[in-house]
């Protein structure tokens, strides 16, 4: 079972490679390799999720034409920026803690939080905001102290920005495009010697 955020049919050349950038002079939305990027997770822990400081829902400005003069309460969520970490590579670095410690220090260097985004569909939009407001719920209802949600399976899109100033390309956007499974957990860190966190019971859908 898996649930599908990004759904974008304005892509129009699809998995390009980087070095392709240069000579591509129009503004075209395009999806780039996997291969390009050095790490992408498949599993993502989105921590502090009672607060929701890693995870933000955002509403069109006003300068986009078709809500220009739609009141603020009313306009829906149309992205949502999430800052994650790999998990994956966070357990292999404390498994590293246990086995050679410099070599996980080595790691902690390049370890950096995994930013994304869900977008180009409100209904994607809707639907990763459910997934959040349930692992709350569960979390809350379980008694998790500090919880945190894994997203397993992740697939995700890697989209050029283009600078409408400079005419040229200026980062890359990674987009969420599905998620296979769901998991709601007591928050992992670096170097952590506690147990293994337990697994929450599922209530419904994708949570474990």
């Amino acid at each position: 079972m898996s649930l599908v955020f990004w759904n974008n049919e304005k892509v129009t050349r699809s998995r390009e490679g980087i070095s392709t950038l240069g000579a591509i002079t129009s503004l075209k939305e395009m999806e780039l390799k996997e291969d390009n990027f050095q790490s992408v997770p498949e599993t993502v822990m989105i921590t502090d999720i009672l607060e929701g400081n890693s995870v933000k829902a955002r509403k069109p400005s006003d300068k986009v034409p078709e809500y220009a003069d739609v009141p603020e309460e009313k306009k829906p969520f149309h992205k949502v920026n999430v800052i994650a970490l790999d998990y994956d590579k966070l357990e292999e670095i404390n498994k590293n803690f246990e086995d050679n410690r410099e070599v996980a220090e080595a790691m902690v260097q390049n370890f950096r939080k995994f930013e994304f985004t869900v977008k180009n569909s409100l209904k994607g939009v809707e639907a990763f905001l459910d997934v959040i407001e349930e692992a709350r719920e569960q979390a809350k209802k379980n008694g998790v102290s500090n919880p945190a949600l894994l997203l397993k399976g992740c697939k995700f899109a890697f989209i050029p920005l283009w600078d409408m100033n400079k005419s040229s390309f200026s980062g890359v956007e990674v987009v969420l495009k599905s998620i296979e499974r769901l998991k709601v957990i007591e928050e992992v860190t670096l170097n952590n010697e506690e147990s293994k966190p337990e697994s929450v019971e599922s209530i419904t859908g994708l949570f474990e």
